[in-house]
């Protein structure tokens, strides 16, 4: 499945963010793989995992997934 040749964690991470921003990765393969390779193209690790830590609104990353950019942590 997605998981296969992802470095540690990503995957994980992946799964998290997605149940974060309401979508069950479970059931949405697509935003899982999506979710994956916007994680680690744009190095967004640790930024998502930062603001989901710091209750920080899901919108700033929904938004930013969706545009395929990066997070703005200045906001």
């Amino acid at each position: 499945m997605a998981e296969a040749g992802f470095a540690p964690g990503v995957y994980q991470t992946a799964r998290r963010v997605a149940r974060y921003l309401g979508s069950n990765p479970d059931e949405n393969q697509d935003m899982l793989v999506r979710m994956i390779w916007w994680l680690i193209e744009l190095r967004q690790t640790s930024n998502c995992l930062s603001m989901i830590n710091n209750k920080m609104a899901a919108k700033t990353i929904r938004e930013a997934f969706e545009r395929n950019g990066p997070i703005d942590v200045t906001r």
